[in-house]
Formats: C-alpha cells, structure tokens, sequence
C-alpha cells in the first residue's frame, strides 16, 4: 500500500476527508467530504434504437416508455432495454447519441410539475429515415 492510500484512510477512519492538491494530501471539513462522497454518477437507465424520419418525443415516466410522433413519417423497428425506472423525484436526466444524423436533446427534465416525466427530442430532418440509437442517464 502506498502512503498516500494509507494517509487516506487514516483520515477517513478519523471521520476527515481529503482532496489532492498539486499531489498532496489536504484534510477538509466531513461535511464537505459527506457531499462529495455521497454524489453517484449518472448510471445508463435506458437504452433506445429505432428508425427515425422526422420528429418524435421520447418519453419516460417511471418504468414506462413511450413516443410522442410530432411530424415526418412514424418511427419503425423501435424497441429499448430499460435497465431501471426513472424516479419519482427530481433528477437530472442526459442522453448520449450512440447512432443517428440529426439532433438528440433533452427537452424536459423531470419535475414534480410534470410528474416526473424526462421528455427526449429525436430529430432527423433529411430526407429519408436513419437508424438512431440512444443512451439516456440519471
């Protein structure tokens, strides 16, 4: 084990934290550590694939999973892996476009107001469909 790993445990036991400084090890406030330790990164909570032309509204409330069709033609061989519901809570929701021409964005983030639905545009204005897939994470 290398002393700075033994330093850092020696001060987690002490119930002090620590942050790395140009290589050192500096104590801070617990508090500051209960913050940083107890923020999770967002996991993948759904992943989407399916052929798109036009615009279409993803959306997710909970375990459920569905699609708004806006304009263009309707999207075929759509299907998705949800690997955990969306929360009922607020959370901070993001996508990540794997496959796809056109644009992918958030729209709207869950709230209370809107009962904790993530809404995800999918856009593709060129002519013809393209095939998108889709990682969205909270």
């Amino acid at each position: 084990m290398r002393v700075w790993e033994r330093a850092l445990q020696v001060l987690l036991a002490l119930g002090l934290g620590a942050v790395w400084a140009l290589g050192d090890i500096v104590p801070h406030a617990p508090s500051m550590v209960t913050a940083w330790v107890s923020e999770k990164p967002p996991q993948r909570g759904l992943r989407w694939w399916g052929r798109v032309d036009g615009r279409d509204i993803l959306c997710i409330r909970r375990g459920i999973v569905w699609i708004i069709h806006e304009e263009g033609e309707p999207i075929v061989e759509a299907d998705f892996r949800l690997e955990r519901p969306l929360p009922a809570e607020p959370v901070t929701v993001s996508v990540r476009k794997v496959r796809g021409r056109g644009r992918v964005e958030i729209l709207e983030q869950p709230t209370r107001e809107n009962n904790f639905t993530a809404r995800i545009l999918i856009e593709d204005k060129k002519s013809g469909s393209d095939r998108y897939e889709i990682e969205v994470f909270w």
